[in-house]
């Protein structure tokens, strides 16, 4: 998420596992000078203050091999009410890194093709880590593995719409300690969520989880749906985990990701639901980095010649926002336009850090790990198995 602060960044911390809130039941303490109170609800990560029957997509782990990310922003993008959703991530899955990996084995072929569609169909693309580590658990690599992502993402990304998203949403004080002075204390986040993060069980479902079960598209959706309904609200998380793409049948056979969403959005509309933005979460909206006020919600910059979006009625011309044909609006739920280059020069104007005194231990979020790391995962989630029922705080809703 995404926090506002003259010259500061903001993390907020969370500890998720898979549909188990393991976050620290005290008081988060705001380090940084900014210039206005920041948010204090542990809570606010997940989209907790969205009004009712307002929901957030993301998706972790891309891009992959299949084009899960792009074929997706490309059908969001086409709803009769466009959806503007965000995309987490993994360095890994675009350029080659040094570091130990946990995430695509190499690069993805056309890694740079689906960043691109993303961004040309008015999606966010965001930093999900480069290795797709638990960031407790690597020291002093962890400003490396995000900078590594945010220098590959870097002209996909937006000013004022820089998030992150921890792998596992592992986050605690050490890892804070290690970003909080770095160029990268510029990403809003953990961005943690509400509902989509498992485990898969009669109420909730995680979709990498739903296709190592073979479940189908329609059994994994509906579990999706009852838990959105229950929650009322908030943040849902899916991944570039694919299933099996080949079949296309929603009551039988394995199904995948990208039916499963075109499954669910349609009954989610039926029952009243409207799709927002990160952006539009209001923690975050109240903290983000301001465009200058002649642009709309996406700006390169806080300059009047930095506009993406413009307000209606206007169109952006060499970054100026003038009265004429408008391609993009300035609501933030609307198509997000085109792409730009967003500064990895250590500008921490963008947002805070936040810091959490106590410390929990995340479960397996199911992401792009690969077979090398179900060591360190099986850790973690023996960890968060020990604290759940300390710390769990799900949100329940009548």
């Amino acid at each position: 998420m995404k926090r506002f602060g003259v010259g500061v960044g903001l993390f907020l911390f969370a500890i998720a596992a898979c549909g188990h809130d393991l976050r620290g039941s005290e008081r988060e303490e705001t380090i940084g000078s900014a210039a206005q109170p920041l948010i204090a609800e542990p809570e606010a990560i997940t989209g907790a203050d969205l009004k009712e029957k307002e929901i957030v997509l993301t998706f972790d782990d891309g891009p992959g091999p299949l084009d899960v990310t792009g074929e997706l922003a490309e059908w969001l993008s086409k709803r009769p009410k466009p959806i503007v959703a965000t995309f987490f991530v993994n360095g890994a899955c675009i350029k080659a890194t040094t570091l130990e990996n946990h995430s695509c084995s190499q690069p993805v072929a056309d890694a740079e093709k689906s960043l691109e569609k993303i961004r040309a169909t008015g999606h966010w693309v965001a930093n999900h880590s480069t290795t797709h580590r638990a960031m407790p658990s690597i020291g002093a690599e962890i400003t490396k593995d995000i900078e590594e992502t945010d220098t590959s993402i870097a002209k996909y990304t937006v000013y004022n719409r820089l998030f992150f998203r921890a792998p596992y949403g592992a986050w605690n004080d050490a890892a804070f300690n290690a970003v909080k002075d770095s160029p990268m204390n510029k990403y809003a986040g953990p961005v943690y969520w509400t509902a989509g993060g498992g485990p898969t069980d009669t109420n909730r479902a995680a979709d990498w989880e739903c296709w190592q079960k073979n479940m189908t598209t329609k059994a994994c959706g509906d579990l999706y749906i009852k838990e959105i309904l229950a929650l009322k609200n908030g943040i849902v998380l899916f991944h570039d985990a694919v299933g099996n793409t080949g079949n296309h049948n929603e009551t039988s056979g394995t199904g995948n990701t990208v039916d499963m969403v075109k499954y669910i959005v349609p009954k989610l509309e039926a029952e009243g639901f409207t799709f927002k933005t990160l952006g539009d979460v209001p923690s975050l909206a109240n903290v983000l980095p301001k465009c200058d006020a002649s642009c709309g919600s996406e700006c390169k910059g806080p300059g009047a010649s930095d506009c993406i979006t413009c307000p209606d009625g206007k169109a952006a011309t060499d970054g100026k926002c003038a009265s004429g044909n408008a391609s993009s609006t300035s609501g933030d739920s609307s198509n997000g336009g085109s792409s730009n280059t967003s500064s990895t020069s250590g500008d921490t104007s963008n947002g805070g850090i936040r810091q959490t005194p106590n410390e929990a231990a995340p479960a397996d979020e199911g992401c792009n790990a690969s077979p090398a790391s179900s060591g360190s995962r099986g850790g973690w989630l023996a960890a968060a198995l020990a604290l759940g029922l300390a710390l769990s705080l799900r949100r329940r809703r009548a």
